[in-house]
């Protein structure tokens, strides 16, 4: 009874009070509803880390100890170089045909004693290293410049030239030479013919495998005019003809792919893709894009993965735009690539052949 009355003497509750409450409760549903989804994808795409990738560094070709390692002191003597020399070493031993070259160091002596002489240390320094392998680290911020190592090759063919280039003029009714400085010249040369085989055997990033062709092929090449020198006076050169025996090695493709994998990678970890982007699904696209590459170096009847920028798809920017953005400025079309060094490496074959033949035929002449 005293119930009955408490309740009839509380004030009645009128419909626009339940519609009141009613409507309270849908707005903090609707609020948290959003900050729910929001901390759910936040965990989904920014919280959770990317797997591990494929490969790793074991997968690449290992370091050489940096004392037995001539990369380092190459890199350093190119780098060193004046500016505008590298141009005037590339047009002495490569620029005109052999022996176009030839003629123009014997008969200028001093330029060119001025332009080899003060690096001749450095040289014999680097050819006393027992390796030439490349160095760099999958790294972003490793140092990586095969410029100068191009330069430090071109310098080396120019010594081996100018060695026997400052030997006094010939007569040519009575052709002789200086056995032991030809002996020199030749073991300049096939050195740095094998330092470009040995650069060539085990490249850890694609642009070491790239220059490792051109290297090769400019060793090549700058021994030209030194061949040409030597049929013209008989001199023979056995440690060059050697070093040109054996054919160009094929391009180390696979570690090319694996390197540019995990150089992608080790970027991913340091640069901010905004609060749109997806860490882990932008690991994930990479990784599944360079082991489709490494599967078909690994198996050539295996597709090789496309490339097309997200940029050239519609609709990119949905989802995920930082990462795909990210996968845009660092990837390249890797078939397209990969074609490129195949190419620079038949041309380094084309070269040494071309060149081994003729010093052959001077070996067979009485």
């Amino acid at each position: 009874m005293t119930r009955a009355v408490e309740a009839s003497t509380l004030p009645p509750v009128s419909r626009e009070d339940r519609s009141a409450r009613g409507s309270s409760r849908w707005w903090w549903a609707l609020a948290v509803v959003p900050l729910l989804s929001v901390g759910a994808w936040v965990a989904a795409h920014h919280v959770r880390e990317p797997g591990a990738p494929p490969y790793s560094e074991a997968d690449l070709p290992a370091l050489v100890e940096p004392s037995a390692n001539g990369v380092p002191e190459a890199r350093a003597l190119g780098a060193s170089l004046a500016p505008g020399l590298p141009e005037d070493i590339r047009a002495w031993v490569t620029g005109d045909e052999p022996s176009a070259s030839w003629e123009r160091a014997t008969e200028r002596l001093l330029t060119l004693r001025e332009l080899v002489e003060p690096h001749r240390d450095a040289l014999d320094a680097i050819d006393a290293r027992p390796r030439f392998r490349d160095d760099c680290e999958p790294r972003a911020e490793a140092v990586c410049d095969v410029i100068s190592l191009l330069r430090a090759h071109e310098l080396a063919s120019l010594d081996a030239l100018a060695r026997v280039a400052e030997l006094p003029p010939y007569d040519d009714d009575a052709p002789g030479f200086d056995a032991e400085v030809w002996a020199a010249a030749d073991a300049r040369a096939a050195r740095l013919v094998e330092r470009s085989r040995d650069f060539a055997s085990a490249p850890r990033l694609l642009l070491a495998t790239m220059a490792a062709s051109v290297l090769f092929e400019r060793s090549v090449l700058g021994a030209g005019p030194l061949v040409h020198g030597a049929r013209a006076v008989g001199a023979p050169l056995p440690r060059l003809e050697a070093a040109l025996r054996e054919p160009f090695p094929a391009p180390a493709l696979r570690a090319a792919a694996i390197g540019e994998l995990l150089l992608a990678r080790r970027a991913l970890e340091e640069i901010p893709l905004g609060f749109f982007g997806d860490r882990a699904r932008t690991a994930a696209e990479i990784d599944d894009y360079f082991v489709g590459v490494v599967t078909h170096l690994d198996d050539p009847s295996a597709p090789m993965p496309s490339f097309v920028p997200h940029e050239d798809r519609f609709g990119w920017w949905l989802y995920d735009p930082g990462g795909k953005a990210f996968i845009d400025a660092m990837l390249i079309d890797m078939d397209g690539v990969l074609r490129r060094a195949e190419d620079g490496a038949r041309r380094a074959e084309e070269a040494r052949r071309a060149l081994h033949d003729v010093l052959g035929r001077q070996s067979a002449e009485p």
